[in-house]
């Protein structure tokens, strides 16, 4: 064993230590954690388990219940999945996450020019301004976008993103840049009900040059629906007939990125999955 190997296992324990003791409640018991299944040849069983962990969303560590902190969330994670906190599985335990998303990741329509992601579409209507409206851990938000393509394709189409961490406060910024003395048709679309209802509420307020207001809830594409949502192709189709009857109006698009634009939830638990899986299953036999 070589000094930086000695200087590390100390290093190791404080971080798990560190890491324990800012998630106190996160200890699995014996057996039950995804990476000693897997230990325990049980593959089925750990792949069930990381699902479980990714789809019910407990690995998001937040600040006063809404900010989301990513390092610490990767942090949760590994703990959740019983992995030992060391900076060699934390950066790996990252990439898994990170890598999960791409272009396949984009949630997509039927157009006449044939099947694209529900992004391009809007930006292929003309005369329509488009905006990726969303909130979240500001390096994560951009990772996804880039992963997904969604950035080139809204700086293509010179549209715009805004990342903040509360969507309320991020509208008075799209809201300044979009209305003059046109009259505007303006779509918005979100997969949680409060967004839609703090968008109506802000956009309703002052706004006397507003042609026409329609904001929807989008329906999940990881949900069967629910009442009054809208599929991301009922959504397109509202919006390419509004241009079509209305050609010389100005139309301005604000999408919602995580259950609109990108199948956030699906990426995670499917490719997330499969490679925090093949993860665990190689360190296996590394760590101790």
């Amino acid at each position: 064993m070589n000094s930086l190997e000695k200087l590390g296992r100390p290093v190791n324990r404080f971080l798990q230590q560190i890491a324990e003791s800012r998630f106190p409640d996160l200890k699995q018991p014996d057996g039950h954690s995804a990476f000693l299944l897997l230990q325990a040849g049980k593959r089925e069983k750990a792949e069930a388990a990381i699902a479980k962990v990714l789809r019910e969303k407990n690995w998001y560590a937040l600040r006063n219940k809404k900010e989301f902190l990513f390092y610490d969330s990767i942090i949760k994670l590994m703990l959740l999945l019983g992995l030992p906190i060391n900076p060699e599985l934390l950066k790996s335990v990252k990439e898994a996450i990170t890598n999960s998303f791409s272009k396949e990741s984009l949630v997509r329509v039927t157009t006449s020019s044939g099947d694209l992601s529900l992004l391009e579409a809007i930006c292929a209507i003309p005369n329509t301004t488009i905006y990726i409206w969303t909130e979240g851990n500001k390096e994560f938000q951009e990772i996804k976008l880039e992963r997904t393509g969604a950035a080139n394709i809204v700086e293509n189409a010179k549209g715009k993103i805004h990342i903040a961490k509360d969507k309320v406060l991020a509208l008075v910024e799209i809201l300044s840049a979009v209305f003059d003395d046109e009259a505007t048709i303006l779509f918005g679309a979100d997969d949680k009900l409060k967004n839609i209802r703090d968008l109506k509420k802000n956009l309703s307020d002052g706004i006397e040059n507003l042609g026409q207001i329609c904001c929807v809830q989008i329906q999940s594409p990881r949900t069967n629906g629910e009442e009054k949502t809208h599929s991301p192709q009922a959504f397109y189709d509202l919006v390419l007939e509004s241009r079509n009857a209305n050609a010389d109006a100005k139309i301005v698009v604000v999408l919602d990125f995580d259950g609109v634009v990108c199948d956030t939830d699906g990426a995670l638990q499917g490719e997330g999955t499969m490679r925090l899986l093949n993860l665990l299953n190689v360190g296996a036999a590394k760590v101790e």
